[in-house]
């Protein structure tokens, strides 16, 4: 009778634990000059965390009601800013060297799973899920993935344990951890998605039986997202804040999703031919492998399946999004938890080859292995070694950098408070860093097709503002500041190499911008 081995006990993970601490290491490393990284997104985190904390409400540093984000991240820190009363700019770093503990922890549990024939296959991918630059320059940010990302693990778990016993305690654990992912990130859709067609094609539920439990899965699951969507619609009228429509067609985000996942594993430096045709072999592999345990259903629920199930929804889901709603370019933040699920269970292809051959043919299997990691860990060295170069020296590159910590105009607004109070407003192509360096609100400059913004600006004309001009922060889509010396009156109070800063005098002139 074969012994069953608990994966996730301490004694079977000292080595996950060892690589785990020397993960949060170095985020301490890469935080310790200029704290934790702070991206546009991390300021609407950071000031809506700091708004609930203070019982003030979901409200972001705009002064609106967070509804971009679900509430969920916000609200993670708000509890720790609440509880520990320290802000969430010195306890970032500590937090997210937790959570990437947790998550170099969970990832070894699984793959003990995966490698119960060559155990010794453990440690080098441990080492480079520690070392991913991927990994690094989320958890060394302050975003929303590095709860997120550890949220899809323990998804895995709870998912396993209920495809082993198929009891409604374990279906809701499921559905609860779905549902709330749903409250760190939009994208948490994913993750009731691949349940729900897990549960579709498990062969071992009776038709009655399962589709009560797609129902009761359904039900729950979707009741956190559909409440945070309730709750945008009753404080702003939209659903998941403003949207606009895709510009991007469905090649376009299917080449940028190959060109960030070659990013990923380290074979960017392949023919484009090449790297595109790698990018849609592994989606189609994963969606193979999926279909194919269909039938082995004492295998369904193996983390590897489970694995494959979640990269071939999110794959769907990233890209169809994409080509339906605007935003940014797909990149590797936004395919970051494709990271782990398409990492892990390559370790179950290794083991697996290893263990069916021997002699010379699995020396030369286990060399060509130790090759690839050897040249992927040169490749991560290469990129954490300019990172860690970089942030020693200046701060991790965004906010959190000392060129904005010395800039001569936040210090010019912090120096002379008195000049910036409730009746003199502040307009910015960067309104997040005014925030963030100074404590004022800040309004964005009006959009260029936004028609409302414009009138709502004119009719301001006759009041005192100022501008702050940011060269790093220029968008395209809003008024250039050409336009702005050219129709509005605007003085030049102070230039400095970060920007501008301009003062508008209360005028009873009307102006309009056409």
């Amino acid at each position: 009778m074969e012994t069953k081995i608990n994966i996730f006990a301490l004694k079977n993970n000292y080595d996950s634990a060892i690589i785990g601490i020397l993960g949060a290491l170095l985020i301490f490393l890469f935080t310790r000059h200029g704290g934790i990284g702070l991206e546009p997104d991390s300021i609407v985190y950071l000031s809506t965390a700091r708004s609930a904390a203070l019982g003030g409400g979901f409200y972001e540093f705009e002064g609106i009601p967070l509804t971009d984000f679900p509430l969920g991240y916000p609200a993670f820190l708000g509890i720790i800013l609440f509880i520990t009363r320290i802000d969430i700019l010195q306890s970032a770093p500590v937090i997210n060297m937790l959570l990437f503990f947790v998550l170099i922890y969970l990832s070894g549990c699984i793959i003990n799973e995966f490698t119960r024939k060559n155990h010794w296959i453990k440690v080098p991918f441990l080492v480079l899920i520690a070392f991913s630059p991927i990994l690094l320059n989320a958890y060394t940010t302050l975003l929303s993935e590095t709860l997120f990302l550890v949220m899809i693990l323990v998804f895995f778990v709870a998912l396993k344990r209920y495809g082993r016993e198929k009891t409604i305690k374990k279906l809701i654990w499921v559905a609860v951890i779905a549902g709330l992912s749903c409250l760190v990130r939009y994208a948490g859709v994913t993750l009731i998605g691949a349940a729900g067609l897990m549960i579709l094609f498990d062969r071992k539920l009776k038709v009655k039986e399962k589709i009560g439990h797609i129902l009761l899965f359904g039900t729950i699951s979707v009741l956190f997202l559909a409440a945070n969507i309730l709750r945008n619609y009753l404080v702003s009228t939209t659903l998941t804040g403003p949207r606009e429509s895709s510009i991007t067609p469905f090649y376009e985000n299917l080449k940028n999703y190959a060109l960030v996942l070659s990013d990923f594993f380290k074979y960017a430096y392949l023919p484009y031919a090449l790297v595109f045709l790698i990018g849609i072999a592994f989606w189609g592999y994963y969606v193979y492998f999926f279909i194919s345990h269909i039938k082995k259903s004492e295998k369904y629920y193996d983390y590897v399946n489970i694995s494959a199930c979640y990269f071939t929804v999110y794959v769907l889901f990233i890209i169809l999004s994409a080509t339906i709603s605007r935003f940014e370019v797909l990149n590797i933040r936004l395919l970051s938890p494709l990271f782990l699920p398409g990492l892990l269970p390559l370790s179950f292809a290794v083991d697996r080859l290893i263990f069916k051959f021997n002699g010379w043919k699995k020396y030369s299997l286990v060399s060509v292995f130790v090759l690839m990691f050897v040249t992927t860990s040169y490749f991560q060295y290469k990129d954490n070694a300019i990172f860690y170069k970089d942030s020693r020296e200046s701060g991790i590159q965004g906010y959190a950098e000392d060129y904005w910590k010395n800039s001569e105009i936040f210090k010019y607004i912090r120096d002379n408070k008195q000049l910036f109070n409730e009746d003199t407003k502040i307009y910015s192509d960067g309104n997040e860093a005014v925030y963030l360096f100074t404590g004022f609100k800040a309004d964005l400059i009006p959009h260029n097709e936004y028609e409302s913004e414009i009138v709502e600006f004119n009719d301001n004309q006759k009041m005192n503002y100022y501008v702050v001009w940011l060269y790093d922060n220029v968008h395209p889509e809003l008024l250039s500041l050409e336009k702005l010396l050219k129709e509005y009156k605007l003085k030049l109070v102070m230039s400095s190499s970060e920007g501008l800063l301009y003062y508008h005098q209360a005028s009873t002139d009307s102006q309009n911008l056409n």
